[in-house]
């Protein structure tokens, strides 16, 4: 009887730590779409906005798990609807090539074992869709083309983050076959490529200061928030006794980016 009570504890812990980071991806993504409403001068991305992203993001990385996990993804996941059929259109074009990329990450459209299970593609579809789902999404689409350099300094900021994730996944990876970017490029290496990309991010900010998108003092809560993150990208990984817990604390750097925006625009 204890142990099929210590057995149920173990289930619920789990289900409770799945949850947890399925709704913590989910306030990450949120969060990228308040700091792009901020930078662009907006006062909201809209509830509906919100809601879709923060549905769409907990469905996408929850609905390949198995059992209950799989039946609560595609619960959160079939809200979406109710949220898309409330934005613009503009808004809602943007959703399609975001879901063509996901679903092709995961070799669900066409022929193949998907984006994942190629190298570079990996992290490169990853930082396509956090980027037109967190900037594309809430800007009307006359804002696409000036936010330009919001865009890619947004894809180069999730990509370190994606490389960072494959560094705490590399025995899984190797377990499943799936050759990443980082077991080809060894340690020293990714480490490089993830400080060129946070520079190339903190570059794309400097240039939205230029174009006059926000001032100097929010330009350098950006580049704050890049700092720390090129430390974290370097020093989490490496925390193999953190485990499974090194992941949240790498998409929590999302989170600090926007607080530090929002922070600094008051």
């Amino acid at each position: 009887m204890d142990k099929t009570v210590q057995f149920d504890h173990l289930c619920e812990m789990a289900l409770a730590t799945w949850l947890f980071q399925i709704c913590w991806i989910g306030v990450c993504a949120v969060s990228m779409l308040y700091a792009t409403a901020v930078l662009v001068g907006d006062a909201s991305p809209g509830a509906a906005s919100v809601g879709f992203v923060f549905c769409a993001t907990a469905f996408a990385y929850g609905f390949s798990a198995k059992g209950i996990r799989n039946r609560l993804a595609w619960g959160i996941g079939s809200v979406c609807a109710f949220f898309l059929l409330r934005m613009g259109h503009a808004q809602q074009a943007a959703v399609l090539p975001a879901a063509l990329v996901w679903l092709s990450y995961h070799g669900m459209v066409g022929p193949g074992p998907g984006l994942r299970r190629y190298a570079v593609a990996k992290p490169l579809s990853i930082a396509l869709v956090w980027a037109i789902t967190t900037v594309l999404l809430p800007l009307p689409a006359e804002k696409w083309l000036p936010g330009g350099f919001l865009f890619l300094g947004r894809a180069c900021f999730v990509f370190a983050l994606a490389l960072a994730y494959d560094l705490c996944d590399l025995w899984h990876d190797r377990r499943h076959g799936f050759t990443t970017l980082v077991q080809q490029l060894g340690l020293r290496k990714t480490h490089r490529l993830m400080d060129a990309t946070l520079v190339l991010a903190a570059g794309c900010a400097g240039v939205n200061c230029l174009l006059g998108f926000f001032n100097a003092f929010t330009l350098g809560a950006i580049w704050l928030s890049l700092g720390v993150s090129a430390w974290t990208v370097w020093y989490v990984p490496s925390r193999m006794a953190w485990g499974i817990w090194r992941r949240p604390i790498i998409d929590g750097l999302m989170i600090l980016q926007a607080t530090t925006v929002l922070l600094a625009t008051r």
